[in-house]
C-alpha cells in the first residue's frame, strides 16, 4: 500500500520557499494522497480538483492516443498498469504570473505536482500550458551547464549514497548560475527566466526517477481508488 507518511517526509526534505514551495501526490481524478507542509486541506482539495480537470481536459485533447492508453490500461498486466504508454500525457506545465507548476504521471493512475515562484514582473494576465506526451521533447529544453559544456540531467540532484528523505535534496545555486533571488530588483533575461523552470523541471524529473524506483522495488501499483490512511 502507499505509506502517505513516508512519502509527505521525503516531500518535506526537498523544499524551497522560493523555487520548490510545495508538493503534493494526487490521483487523477483530484483525490489527495500525499501532500508537504500543513496546509489548508479544504483549499488543497480545491487546488487539487482544478488540476485534475486542467490535466483530463489536456489528456483528452490527445485523442486517439489517449483512448489507446485507456484499452491497455484495462487489459494489461500491474506491471504495464505502473508505466506510462508512449504517446500517453506524463507531463503538464503551468505557467501563470505568480507560480510555475509542474504535474507528472509518475503511474498512470498517481500524479506528482510541484509548484514553484515564476519569475519576478511576469505580466498579470500571463498563463502558458505546455503538455507533454511520452516520447515529446522535453520542456522547456535542457540547458547547457557553463561549467560542463553539456546538458544537466535530473542526475545532477540524486545522491545515491543519501538516506531516501535527502536523496532528491540539492542545493539549488548549483542549478541557477545568478539565484533569482538575488535577481528580483532587475529584469531577467529570458535565458534566467528559462533557468527557473529548468530548475523546477530538473527537481520534479530527480523526484519521479526516485518515486517511481521506490514503487518498483516495493512492487506498489496504485489501484483505481485510494485515499490516506
Amino acid at each position: 500500500m502507499l505509506n502517505a507518511k513516508e512519502l509527505a517526509r521525503v516531500l518535506n526534505a526537498n523544499l524551497h520557499p522560493q523555487f520548490f514551495s510545495s508538493w503534493l501526490v494526487m490521483s487523477p481524478n483530484a483525490t489527495l494522497l500525499a501532500y508537504s507542509g500543513s496546509p489548508n486541506i479544504q483549499q488543497l482539495r480545491d487546488q487539487a480538483a482544478l488540476l485534475s480537470q486542467i490535466w483530463r481536459e489536456q489528456k483528452a485533447k490527445l485523442g486517439g492516443q489517449s483512448s489507446t492508453s485507456l484499452t491497455d490500461h484495462f487489459s494489461s498486466s500491474a506491471s504495464t498498469a505502473s508505466t506510462i504508454a508512449e504517446g500517453a500525457l506524463e507531463t503538464l506545465t503551468i505557467e501563470n504570473a505568480k507560480s510555475n507548476i509542474i504535474i507528472r504521471a509518475v503511474q498512470p493512475r498517481l500524479l506528482l505536482v510541484l509548484i514553484g515562484g515564476s519569475p519576478p514582473r511576469r505580466p498579470s494576465n500571463f498563463f502558458k500550458l505546455t503538455a507533454e506526451a511520452r516520447g515529446d521533447p522535453r520542456y522547456p529544453p535542457e540547458l547547457v551547464s557553463p561549467d560542463s559544456g553539456s546538458a544537466g540531467s535530473a542526475h545532477d540532484s540524486v545522491r545515491g549514497d543519501s538516506p531516501p528523505a535527502e536523496v532528491l535534496t540539492h542545493d539549488h545555486e548549483s542549478f541557477v548560475a545568478d539565484p533569482p533571488a538575488q535577481s528580483q530588483h532587475r529584469d531577467l533575461s529570458e535565458h534566467e527566466k528559462i533557468e527557473i523552470l529548468d530548475l523546477q523541471r530538473r527537481k520534479i524529473d530527480a523526484a519521479t526517477e526516485f518515486i517511481r524506483g521506490d514503487f518498483e522495488s516495493k512492487k506498489f501499483v496504485m489501484p483505481d481508488e485510494i485515499s490516506i490512511p
